[in-house]
């Protein structure tokens, strides 16, 4: 390319291409207007009437291409700019060029020489790379100009969410601002939670108020919808952390199966260092999944010093535990409406110059922002508050719109405005409630009520009026693809009342609905489906046993028993193994192994009767592990043999692998543990076969656990490590603390206790975010035994006493016993026998009813030796 006779590194077209890469990965939903014309101008620092020059002429010369779309924050459609794949290849040359170009950094107090390339990630901020080649001359940069200059064009070396509101105009709430102030100084408080009725003007505050945050923090602004899942919530956290830090973020926590652990561990890594006020707007629509993830987050900035919190409600929502708020780290602040003298300036100024006609109006409302700016035709008369909506809101729309309005409230989730035409609706009566700002329109011509007017179009209709618009909305959602609009469909009929129409789209799309994680969407209405409708018997089995399904993942075991019993006794064997194959895993998670023992076989005998080789392998497999178990090996080694038999005949290489593998647990428990590695590498190899990666590292793990029993801690402690390393490519958090765990228990075999230590504390780390108590003792454990053997008690102590705390808690005789002789051997190296004689008396107790002979008598033999002493 021909070079620009000026002081830039690079000419403007190879700008405009570095530029282009930085968003070569751009969704179509999701445009940055930095691809646009208008974006490309401000941000290289080009004449409006010369970058259109630049465009044709790359364009021409078959280096970018032209779309159509519409970016963020953007009514109408725009031309962008996305480069081609010659384009890209020029554009990574350039980068070469870059990593190949010193520059010099000039710092207020130093200077830097460093290359292009590495420069961004030395400077505050943290800018881009196009940002920082607009900006250097002659191969030079003042820092300080540099930041002065990009705070002034907005944003400072801080960013803000694309999503944060721009407030154009705001009156009053001194008070509240006063006290938000206080609140972002404080260093006890960490959380805010602004509350109010809707419209009444909390995302105004707030986003008034983190205009003066972004000057010294970044802010990640995040509106909350009812359809929201762990996975938008993370990926929109996981698309702005990569934007403030000019690199990509862990992809793990923004999968769509996302592990609330996973992201809380990844997180609480990724933004050590950097200052961020996390917000999140309309909270009280979020999903208890949703919801999940952002306590994850408040667990992060009580962790954070620089880290804080605000949220905006309709209702209370506490974001700590009682503790902890009433330690003050949660600060609530109700907001009413606007005092006379602000709600003033939102009236027009004819009206507002009649002052008791504007007062009455004021009054009226309760200096509500939304109710006032939609009430301007006046008031007369005194009536409440539903009255003064209906005559003063609603009365001036026509028919076709009151219709618009009535089907709109019903809807759970923003609707396309293509759907409502299917509902024959006019793009006419949408744009004109859009106007009255009756309605809402996203930026991707989604259509949503507000809250205040559903609430009143819903208590204005009538019982049958309801169930007639939820069975045409129930159909329009039905004709649609997709499991989404299945699940608004299924919805939608339990609310008309048509529970045939809900079971047919329950046995057509239930698997994939149960499969995405959706299922716990339509609980309630799959519930009120079971009680009012009984289907045909050709679909009874798959209904019941989807039902099943649909309960489980919900968390409702008793309705789910009942389904899968249903299931159990129809006719359809294929349905009925798999619903009983469920029904054991439900039995077994109660402690009802009589129960799980009886239906397994059960299933296994049904499944053979059916002919179908997939379903028998599974009930073989079923019943293998539960036999495992139970400890009934024999048993155990026979249903995992059938198992791989028929994925021999079947070839089924995953079931093949899970039943190689359950043999090699069995062989290893009969202490056969050199075969048992074998047959563990059999299996590790099949899993690596069909990338099965999941599985793959549990294998690894129990490999490693092989060859440790046989004393070979070497080869023992490369597998471990070899696990851990799958487990975090893969991104199973659960999985990564077990493998830590048994590499750390083997890094003290051999000795090495400072890597030991990083490993179980590690390992103790993630459990705890993960909240697995059962494992929170057992590790804990780990960790004091670890002290134990290190000669360090007073650091074991602790640990022991939180492993015995947690097993008590949970009552299982058996970890009670464990926990006791833990704590035990901690207080006989502290010498502090009267305190260890009581542990050994509980222990012995507790392995009496557990029948662990083994600790008895090691508890029996400490008790003679604290007597001989």
């Amino acid at each position: 390319m021909r070079p620009k006779k000026d002081t830039y590194i690079f000419s403007v077209a190879e700008r405009i291409l570095l530029c282009l890469r930085e968003h070569h990965s751009v969704k179509k939903y999701d445009i940055p207007p930095e691809l646009t014309q208008r974006g490309i101008g401000p941000l290289l620092n080009i004449r409006k009437e010369n970058v259109s020059r630049y465009l044709i002429g790359l364009c021409n010369r078959g280096y970018i291409q032209r779309s159509k779309g519409r970016p963020r924050r953007s009514r109408v459609s725009l031309h962008y700019y996305l480069l081609t794949e010659s384009g890209y290849q020029q554009a990574t040359k350039l980068l070469e060029r870059a990593a190949e170009t010193k520059i010099n950094l000039v710092f207020p107090s130093r200077e830097v020489i460093t290359n292009l390339y590495d420069a961004p990630s030395l400077i505050p901020g943290k800018p881009s790379l196009t940002e920082l080649i607009t900006a250097t001359r002659k191969k030079s940069l003042d820092i300080a100009n540099f930041i002065g200059e990009r705070a002034r064009r907005g944003g400072g070396i801080y960013k803000a969410s694309p999503e944060m509101p721009t407030v154009e105009h705001f009156y009053g709430r001194n008070e509240e601002l006063k006290r938000i102030s206080e609140w972002y100084r404080s260093k006890t408080e960490r959380i805010l939670s602004v509350v109010g009725v809707a419209g009444i003007g909390k995302t105004t505050l707030l986003a008034h108020a983190a205009q003066d945050w972004v000057q010294d923090r970044n802010v990640f602004w995040y509106k909350l919808r009812e359809y929201d899942t762990p996975w938008s919530v993370a990926h929109a956290i996981s698309i702005f952390l990569s934007s403030v830090e000019n690199r990509p973020i862990s992809s793990a926590i923004s999968e769509r199966d996302v592990d609330i652990g996973l992201l809380s561990y990844i997180l609480s890594e990724e933004v050590k260092g950097i200052e961020v006020v996390f917000v999140f707007d309309d909270i009280h629509k979020a999903s208890e999944e949703a919801l999940t993830v952002i306590k994850a987050i408040t667990d992060i900035v009580l962790c954070h010093k620089k880290m804080k919190m605000a949220t905006a409600s309709r209702k209370y929502v506490k974001m700590v535990d009682r503790r902890i708020y009433m330690d003050g780290a949660q600060a609530d602040m109700k907001i009413d409406g606007l005092d006379p003298s602000a709600a003033a300036y939102l009236l027009p100024r004819g009206l507002s110059e009649e002052k008791d006609l504007a007062g009455s109006l004021i009054r009226k409302t309760g200096g509500h922002p939304l109710l006032i700016k939609s009430a301007l035709l006046g008031i007369a008369g005194d009536f409440g508050f539903l009255r003064y909506i209906q005559d003063e809101i609603v009365a001036g729309i026509s028919e076709t719109e009151r219709e618009v309005l009535r089907l709109l409230a019903l809807f759970r989730i923003p609707v396309k405005k293509a759907d409502l035409c299917n509902l024959n609706v006019k793009i006419d009566d949408i744009e004109s409630l859009d106007d009255r700002g009756l309605i809402a329109m996203g930026e991707v011509d989604d259509c949503e009520i507000h809250e205040v007017i559903k609430e009143f179009m819903v208590s204005r209709m009538g019982k049958d009026e309801r169930k007639s618009l939820n069975k045409k909305i129930a159909e329009t959602y039905s004709s649609l693809p997709g499991e989404l609009f299945a699940v608004e469909s299924i919805y939608h009929y339990a609310e008309a009342g048509d529970y045939e129409g809900g079971a047919a789209l329950l046995i057509d799309f239930g698997d994939p609905i149960v499969t995405f994680g959706m299922a716990p969407r339509i609980a309630a209405q799959a519930k009120r489906i079971a009680e009012n409708y009984r289907p045909v018997p050709i679909f009874a089995a798959k209904y019941f046993r989807i039902l099943g399904d649909v309960f489980e993942q919900s968390g409702e075991w008793d309705d789910a028993s009942d389904a899968y019993r249903a299931a159990g006794a129809s006719d359809d064997a294929e349905e009925a193994a798999l619903a009983l194959t469920r029904l054991m895993g439900i039995y077994y998670r109660k402690g009802l192994l009589d129960a799980a023992r009886k239906t397994v076989r059960r299933a296994v005998k049904i499944a053979e009767r059916s002919g179908s080789a997939v379903v028998t392998g599974e009930a073989q497999y079923s019943l293998g592990s539960l036999a495992f178990e139970m400890r009934d090996i024999s048993e155990a080694e026979r249903a995992y043999k059938n198992a791989i038999d028929i994925s021999r005949r079947s070839m089924n290489l995953k079931l093949m692998a899970q039943a190689t593998y359950g043999l090699g647990r069995i062989e290893h428990a009969q202490g056969h543990l050199m075969q048992a590695i074998k047959t563990k590498e059999k299996a590790a190899a099949l899993f690596e076969q069909i990338t099965a990666n999941v599985e793959l590292c549990k294998v690894l793990t129990s490999i490693g656990k092989s060859y440790f029993a046989i004393g070979d801690s070497k080869t023992a402690l490369a597998y471990h490590e070899k696990a851990v390393k799958m487990c975090e490519e893969v991104g199973n958090v659960r999985l990564l603390a077990y493998a830590l765990s048994n590499a750390g228990g083997v890094l003290i075999k051999i000795p090495n206790y400072e890597r030991a230590e990083q490993y179980l504390t590690r390992a103790l780390q993630i459990i705890d975010r993960l909240g697995e108590k059962k494992r929170i003792a057992s590790f804990s454990q780990n960790l004091s035994l670890f002290y134990i053997q290190k000669g360090l008690p007073e650091k074991a102590l602790p640990f022991a006493e939180r492993g015995r705390e947690i097993a008590v808690e949970l009552g299982v005789p058996a970890d009670i016993a464990k926990a006791d002789a833990f704590l035990v051997d901690v207080l006989l190296a502290l010498k502090r026998y009267p305190e260890a004689k009581k542990y050994i008396h509980s222990a012995l107790t507790y392995a009496k009813r557990s029948r662990d002979v083994k600790l008895k008598r090691e508890m029996e033999r400490d008790l003679k030796f604290i007597d001989r002493n």
